[in-house]
């Protein structure tokens, strides 16, 4: 992708040519180990931030800025940990080349 035939190289030569060589495909390759990701991450990173906010209260820390900070950095850190492998099944889609079918997220997570 990203070399055009005709020597001009933009976003809108760069997806018509996508398009013609792969058809709508290759505009949905990794999406739904993005979206499972994502879906991954917001819900940890919301459960942990919820959980730590409540102890925090139960501590009578909730108003202090650190106490707060340190919950939102240890509920990304967590959720990010819990989501990374689904950032790799999608590095591995995207990686695959156009032509060739890319394994499913259960074939690849297997294999971690």
């Amino acid at each position: 992708w990203g070399k055009a035939e005709c020597g001009k190289e933009n976003v809108f030569s760069t997806a018509l040519e996508m398009f013609r060589k792969g058809g709508i495909r290759p505009f949905f390759v990794g999406a739904s180990a993005t979206i499972t990701r994502d879906l991954v991450f917001g819900g940890f990173f919301a459960i942990f931030r919820h959980k730590l906010l409540r102890m925090g209260n139960e501590s009578n820390h909730s108003n202090n800025v650190s106490n707060n900070f340190m919950v939102n950095l240890v509920s990304g850190c967590l959720a990010t940990i819990l989501s990374s492998p689904f950032n790799y099944v999608r590095n591995v889609h995207y990686a695959t080349p156009p032509d060739i079918h890319p394994p499913s997220a259960y074939q690849i997570l297997l294999k971690l």
